[in-house]
C-alpha cells in the first residue's frame, strides 16, 4: 500500500494522530489556564508601571521594570503555584493595579488640561481686567483705543 492510500480497515493513522496531537495542544488543565492568566496579567501591569514612569520622566525605574518582568512574573507564577489560596487575589490586585494605571493616565492627561484652561481664562480675566484681549490671529492687542501703548 502507498504512503498516501488509506487503510480502509485502520483508518488514515495519519489523520488520527494530527487530531490527538492537536487536541492534547489544546486542552490545558486548570493549573496551566490560571498560570498563563497570572503570566498575562503580570505582562500587563509590568508594562502599564513601566509606561507609567516614562510618562512621568522616570526612564531608569521604567527599563528597570521592563528588563526584570520576565523574572518577576515567573516568581510570581512560581508563588501562586505553591500558594494557591493566593492566586486569584492576586489576580484581582493585578487586574485592579492595570485599571488604577489607566485610569490614573486618562485622568493625569484630563487634570492637565483643566489646568491649563483654567489657568488661561485666569490670564484673559486678568489681561481683560487691564483693557487687553486677543486678536484673532492670538495677538494681544489693547481691547479699547488708547487703552495701553
Amino acid at each position: 500500500m502507498a504512503r498516501d492510500e488509506i487503510d480502509l480497515e485502520r483508518g488514515d493513522r495519519s489523520r488520527a494522530s494530527a487530531e490527538r496531537r492537536r487536541s492534547s495542544r489544546t486542552e490545558k488543565d486548570p493549573e496551566q489556564i490560571l498560570d498563563d492568566e497570572v503570566r498575562s496579567q503580570c505582562s500587563r501591569a509590568f508594562e502599564g508601571i513601566a509606561k507609567n514612569r516614562d510618562v512621568h520622566d522616570d526612564p531608569e525605574l521604567a527599563t528597570a521594570v521592563r528588563e526584570e518582568a520576565d523574572a518577576m512574573t515567573e516568581g510570581f507564577v512560581s508563588l501562586t503555584t505553591n500558594l494557591t489560596f493566593l492566586r486569584m487575589p492576586f489576580i484581582i490586585l493585578l487586574n485592579l493595579i492595570i485599571t488604577l494605571l489607566a485610569f490614573g493616565r486618562v485622568g493625569g492627561i484630563l487634570f492637565n488640561r483643566f489646568m491649563e484652561r483654567r489657568e488661561r481664562k485666569i490670564m484673559e480675566a486678568q489681561m481683560a481686567e487691564q483693557g487687553f484681549t486677543y486678536g484673532p490671529d492670538g495677538a494681544v492687542i489693547p481691547a479699547t483705543p488708547g487703552a495701553a501703548q
